[in-house]
């Protein structure tokens, strides 16, 4: 398995579209932690990365995060400025639920749908399942 040559870009304009958009937290040239933006465009017909440091990881309160900017099909249906847009939503969002491994997707997807609805009520829970309305 060979490596992909990845073609970088020192900006992208609002208007271009956006195959993708991820937040990561990675160490710096110093080794110190910090968020990144990473955007990929298309360009012609290869594909262009950006990368825009955001900052020092701990002064962010949500999780790293990812957003397609494409269809089922490859092609893109997003521009820069609307995952932008999106993505500065999700970073001062905090993060609702403490993560754990998914394993399987039907049943990740009923326990966080629990957890919204005992959010809703006000439902704490204390120790282990004990659960008080």
């Amino acid at each position: 398995m060979g490596t992909r040559l990845v073609i970088a870009t020192d900006k992208v304009n609002e208007d271009e579209p956006c195959t993708m958009l991820r937040e990561e937290i990675a160490n710096n040239h110093l080794g110190k932690r910090r968020r990144y933006q990473i955007i990929k465009v298309v360009r012609g017909d290869r594909i262009a990365e950006f990368r825009r440091d955001l900052g020092k990881a701990e002064a962010f309160k949500a999780n790293p995060f990812q957003i397609p900017g494409c269809g089922g099909d490859g092609i893109p249906v997003h521009n820069v400025g609307e995952l932008v847009e999106i993505a500065n939503y999700l970073r001062e969002e905090k993060p609702r639920h403490p993560e754990k491994p998914m394993q399987n997707l039907l049943a990740d997807y009923y326990y966080r749908k629990e957890l919204e609805e005992k959010e809703k009520v006000g439902w704490k829970q204390f120790g282990f399942k004990a659960v008080v309305p």
